[in-house]
C-alpha cells in the first residue's frame, strides 16, 4: 500500500517514533474501493492567468469524476470552480510600490520550495491512497472483433491512473468462443395444472457458433406434452407449454409443431435456435407459432402433464 505525497508540516519526533515502532500498523491501512465522495481528477485551468504572481487573478478550473467508471461510486461536489491563479508570491516590495506580496491578503507559505499565496488545502493536489493493484473500472460488454469471426473482446479502464496509481493486470481480454453462459434447463414451476418440467434434454450449447438449440418434443409418446387448442379457421392445433426465465422471472409461451391428433411417433424433435446477445449475456429466440421474440432468456424448458399413477387392484 502506498500513499501519494502531499505537502505537510515537518514530522515531529513523536511522529517519527510512531513510524519506526509501528510500521506494521501504518502498512495495514486499506483503501476503500470507492473513497468517500468518489475519485476526482486534479483541477485543470481553462485558459491563461492574467496575473503572474500574488494570486491577483482568477480562472475557471474543471475536474473529472474518475470513479464514474466504477459501479455505485459517484462523485460528490462540483466539477468546476473559480479559483485564484498565479499563486507564486510576488517579490516584496514590488517594483510598482510597497504592495503586499499576496493580493488575497494571505501570508506566503512554502510549497514545492517556493513561496505561494493561499493555503496548503488550496495548493495541494488531491491525495488518495493507492490500492496494491490499482482500481479498475467494470469490464465493458463483449464485442465481436470482426463480423462472422468467433473472437470477442472486452476492455476496462485503470481509473486510479488519473491520480498516479497504476493498475496491475490487463486492460483487454479476448475470447475465442462464445462469451455467453450456456442456456439452462428451466426450473420454473407451472402452477395452473401442476405440469412438470421435462428434464430429459437440456438445451444444446454450441460455443464455437455462439448459439443454443432448444429441442421441443413433437410427440406424446413419452409423456402427455400436448393439449388441443383451436387455431385459425377452427383448426385444432396441438400445442405444448414452454416456460422460460428472464431477469429471474418465469414466463409462459405456447409452441405448436403439428396439427390434428396427437402424434404418437417416438423420438421426433423440433429444434428452436437461440442466439447469444453479447450485450446482455443472455439468449434470443423466436416462437414461430406465436411470432413472439423471446429476449433476455437464461433458461427454458418444455412441460408435460404427469400421467395418473395406476391404482392398485
Amino acid at each position: 500500500m502506498i500513499f501519494r505525497d502531499i505537502p505537510t508540516a515537518k514530522p515531529s519526533c513523536v511522529m517519527l517514533i510512531f513510524w519506526i515502532i509501528f510500521p506494521a500498523i501504518a502498512n495495514a491501512a486499506t483503501c476503500p474501493a470507492c473513497p468517500p465522495g468518489g475519485m476526482w481528477s486534479e483541477w485543470v485551468a481553462n485558459g491563461n492567468c492574467a496575473a503572474t504572481c500574488g494570486a491577483c487573478a482568477n480562472l475557471t478550473y474543471t475536474r473529472t469524476c474518475l470513479s464514474s467508471a466504477i459501479p455505485n461510486c459517484p462523485c460528490i461536489g462540483a466539477n468546476s470552480a473559480i479559483k485564484p491563479c498565479g499563486t507564486q508570491a510576488c517579490n516584496y516590495p514590488r517594483t510598482n510600490g510597497p504592495t503586499k506580496p499576496c493580493c488575497d491578503g494571505s501570508t506566503p507559505i512554502v510549497y514545492n520550495n517556493l513561496y505561494h499565496c493561499g493555503t496548503v488545502a488550496q495548493l495541494a493536489p488531491i491525495s488518495y491512497c493507492c490500492p496494491d493493484n490499482g482500481t479498475w473500472s467494470a469490464w465493458s460488454a463483449w464485442k465481436e472483433t470482426a463480423p462472422g469471426k468467433i473472437e470477442y473482446t472486452r476492455n476496462r479502464i485503470c481509473v486510479s491512473s488519473g491520480y498516479g496509481c497504476q493498475c496491475v493486470g490487463e486492460s483487454a481480454e479476448n475470447k475465442f468462443e462464445c462469451p455467453c453462459p450456456p442456456l439452462k434447463q428451466s426450473d420454473c414451476v407451472y402452477t395452473p395444472t401442476n405440469k412438470a418440467v421435462y428434464t430429459a434434454r437440456a438445451p444444446q450449447y454450441h460455443a464455437m457458433q455462439c448459439k443454443a438449440v432448444f429441442l421441443v418434443e413433437t410427440s406424446s409418446f413419452r409423456e402427455t406434452f400436448y393439449d388441443p387448442q383451436t387455431g385459425a379457421n377452427n383448426q385444432i392445433d396441438m400445442v405444448t407449454t414452454v416456460m422460460y426465465k428472464k431477469n429471474d422471472k418465469c414466463y409462459e409461451t405456447k409452441f405448436k409443431t403439428y396439427e390434428g391428433a396427437a402424434n404418437s411417433t417416438d423420438g421426433q424433435m423440433q429444434p428452436v435456435e437461440f442466439k447469444c446477445d453479447i450485450e446482455t449475456m443472455t439468449w434470443t429466440g423466436t416462437n414461430e407459432y406465436t411470432k413472439e421474440v423471446l429476449t433476455g432468456v437464461t433458461a427454458i424448458g418444455q412441460y408435460y402433464t404427469p400421467k395418473p399413477k395406476p391404482t392398485s387392484p
